[in-house]
């Protein structure tokens, strides 16, 4: 497996730990990572990403930024603090290098490499997978699968991913590339106390990396704790064993008022009906009891330096 991380890492803490996993597992060849902005900088972002892969011994994975900001001006986004949007750049990484290609270029090129070989694996909003669609639609139709934390299916809720850039999010929904989504009900079941970052912050540059972000996150979010989403979408990839993947006919809320970014899931032919709903299937009935039990082994117990025998 060829795997692309899209990430809008370094406001939301849960990027970061869901890379730390990545780097932490033997099965997924990590071939690049992209970031989006969601109403901050896709560079800065990417120079997060870019530390951590140099914590972590593999510098070698290059770093793309995308986007800044949804192609529609977005209330959601207008709405938020800075440092709600990105809280974990700091000046010590302006040195960070990152390639020159964008986001979505970048997407283009390895579905033309790849193929069906390619997953990508998308814990942000949509914005650069949905311009990759429309600036090549014929090597996106390529790509073997999209894994994404995007939607809520079961409830009244605004997912932020999808609620960021909906246009983006209906784009991928509607591309015909299969496509299996971790909702927000799904994703939410595993949290972790922050209090966990802190004792295992000698474990491993990574794990080092993770409790100071972790910190920064505390102040930024008033938490105590973080809620592991994305590391969820992980183990989907990993370990799709865990989950029941289950087909159903979704569509993004464009116009609402009040509902524009909500995932409408059908639940009936009748008064419930989606008409201009694709096809997608939607991850249920997970183990998040494995899925904590997974980070806290490879990440905070070993880390991704040590279990790739880096010294």
């Amino acid at each position: 497996m060829k795997l692309v991380l899209d990430t809008d890492i370094g406001g939301d803490f849960d990027d970061a730990n869901a890379l730390a996993l990545l780097l932490a597992a033997p099965e997924p060849d990590l071939v690049a990572v992209t970031t989006v902005g969601a109403g901050a900088s896709a560079h800065r972002r990417a120079q997060v990403a870019k530390a951590m892969l140099m914590d972590a011994g593999r510098g070698d994975v290059p770093v793309h930024a995308g986007a800044d900001s949804p192609a529609v001006r977005n209330e959601v986004l207008d709405s938020l603090s800075p440092e709600h949007c990105l809280n974990a750049w700091e000046k010590g990484l302006a040195g960070m290098t990152v390639e020159q290609a964008d986001a979505a270029d970048a997407v283009i090129t390895l579905a033309q490499r790849h193929g069906a070989d390619l997953v990508l694996l998308c814990i942000g909003a949509l914005t650069n997978v949905a311009e990759a669609i429309r600036r090549n639609p014929q090597a996106m139709a390529r790509v073997g699968e999209i894994v994404a934390m995007s939607g809520a299916f079961h409830t009244q809720h605004r997912e932020a991913n999808a609620a960021i850039d909906p246009e983006a999010a209906d784009t991928v929904y509607r591309s015909g590339i299969p496509l299996r989504l971790v909702g927000f009900e799904e994703a939410a079941r595993a949290r972790l106390d922050l209090d966990a970052y802190r004792a295992a912050a000698t474990a491993s540059p990574v794990a080092a990396m993770l409790a100071k972000l972790a910190a920064v996150y505390a102040e930024a979010y008033r938490t105590t704790e973080v809620t592991l989403c994305d590391v969820t979408a992980v183990a989907a990839v990993l370990h799709p064993e865990w989950f029941t993947f289950q087909s159903a006919k979704v569509a993004v809320e464009l116009n609402g008022s009040v509902t524009r970014g909500m995932t409408i899931a059908e639940a009936d032919p009748f008064f419930n009906r989606v008409p201009s709903g694709s096809a997608v299937s939607i991850a249920a009935d997970g183990r998040p009891d494995l899925v904590l039990d997974l980070f806290r082994t490879r990440v905070l117990t070993a880390g991704p330096a040590r279990e790739e025998g880096a010294t």
